[in-house]
């Protein structure tokens, strides 16, 4: 899991309007050049304590909406199934 957050990094800069907003984003923030490693190393050495402090700090559940756009047909009794929970 930590290695594939830290390897999507490279699928967002493919295209020139991408690899532009990345320099925007490090000219704007005053990040150092290197800031994707030191984001890459901050979470290769984060805990699931600390990840589940920072998720339950941020993440409301009970204030979200969430779409679902699907075949009710195939879905409907798995997604009451969650709901119940």
């Amino acid at each position: 899991m930590k290695s594939a957050m830290g390897q999507r990094d490279a699928l967002r800069y493919e295209t020139g309007g991408q690899k532009a907003a990345f320099i925007a984003r490090i000219l704007d923030y005053n990040l150092p050049a290197n800031y994707v490693e030191q984001q890459n190393k901050i979470l290769q050495n984060m805990t699931r304590a600390e990840l589940n402090k920072i998720a339950a700090k941020y993440y409301k559940p009970e204030k979200m909406n969430i779409l679902l756009v699907v075949d009710k047909a195939k879905i409907l009794e798995g997604v009451k199934k969650l709901v119940m929970m």
